[in-house]
């Protein structure tokens, strides 16, 4: 019985390295955003309609290119990644952007704490006048 105990132990251990590796920094992921609010300094925050949030529906973050694009829209947006770091089993990956139009001064920055053991993920990305908070989960890339 004890052996069967400590080999289930063994097993448990192993599955959580195996995924705390999956979010090293340096495995490719997917990440999907399940839920999108909207903030303001005005209205605070408010769930973002489905039709809005669509194209941030999937984030491909490829560490190898350095870059987060973003999945399924017709127009190919990437962002860099400035920095990735591991505080207290979070994988932090952050960047800035410069956004779509210049004149619209729609650039910010953004940042994505995954959880190095479950893989779910907060994502906020910060501009001007507005700020989006997202929650969802990461998975390795195929």
């Amino acid at each position: 019985m004890l052996s069967r105990i400590l080999l289930a132990g063994a097993i448990l251990g192993l599955s959580t390295v195996a995924a705390a590796a999956a979010f090293d920094g340096k495995t490719n992921l997917t990440c999907t955003v399940q839920q999108l609010h909207e903030c303001d300094s005005f209205s605070g925050c408010a769930p973002l309609d489905a039709v809005y949030a669509t194209p941030l529906k999937h984030l491909d973050v490829d560490f190898k290119r350095g870059s987060v694009q973003l999945d399924d829209i017709k127009v190919a947006l990437s962002s860099p990644i400035a920095s990735t770091q591991v505080v207290e089993g979070k994988l932090i990956v952050q960047g800035t952007d410069k956004g779509l139009d210049s004149d619209a001064q729609d650039g910010g920055g953004w940042s994505m704490a995954i959880n190095q053991r479950y893989g779910t993920m907060i994502l906020s990305v910060a501009g001007q006048d507005v700020a989006f908070v997202g929650f969802g989960a990461c998975v390795p890339s195929p």
